[in-house]
């Protein structure tokens, strides 16, 4: 866990009442997740994700599938999905 997705859910958390942090989808984390929106969010640091595009484009195919919009805040230096 990074310091910006403990600020990113604390913000979110603020503002929505309901809203779980590293919520299991199968078996994929989503590192914050508004269900009711049908929303989750994802930080993407290059240290951990820049090793793991294709995990990164499964997970985000399975929530699409799921009708959940997922946001990505990616770091500097990673490609976009």
């Amino acid at each position: 866990t990074s310091r910006i997705e403990i600020a990113v859910y604390a913000e979110i958390k603020a503002l929505f009442a309901n809203v779980s942090w590293q919520e299991k989808l199968e078996k994929y984390e989503c590192d914050i997740f508004l269900p009711d929106k049908r929303i989750g969010i994802e930080i993407d640091g290059v240290y951990w994700h820049k090793k793991r595009p294709k995990v990164d484009h499964i997970k985000q195919k399975l929530f699409e599938e799921k009708d959940i919009q997922l946001f990505r805040l990616r770091e500097e230096g990673l490609d976009l999905i």
